[in-house]
C-alpha cells in the first residue's frame, strides 16, 4: 500500500481573511476592511474605495457623493 502525498502547497499555513462591512443602526454602511480570522486583526486598505453599498471602485471616484476610503467616509465634491 503507497503512502498517501503531503500536500507542499505553501498556502497551507497562509492566514485567512474575509471581507468585513461595518453598518450602522440605520443600515449605512460605514467602513469596509479586512478581518485575519485567525488573529482578528482587522486592517482597512488605504488605497480601496467602496460605495456606500460596499462595492469595491477601481479607483478614487470622479462623481460627487460619499465614499469610504481607509475605513473613514469620505465626501467627493
Amino acid at each position: 500500500m503507497a503512502d498517501a502525498e503531503q500536500p507542499t502547497d505553501s498556502t497551507e499555513a497562509a492566514t485567512s481573511a474575509d471581507t468585513l462591512r461595518l453598518v450602522s443602526r440605520n443600515g449605512e454602511t460605514t467602513a469596509i476592511g479586512e478581518i485575519d480570522t485567525t488573529t482578528g486583526e482587522l486592517s482597512f486598505d488605504s488605497e480601496s474605495w467602496y460605495t456606500l453599498d460596499g462595492v469595491r471602485l477601481s479607483g478614487k471616484p470622479s462623481t460627487k457623493g460619499i465614499y469610504i476610503n481607509n475605513g473613514e467616509k469620505v465626501a467627493i465634491k
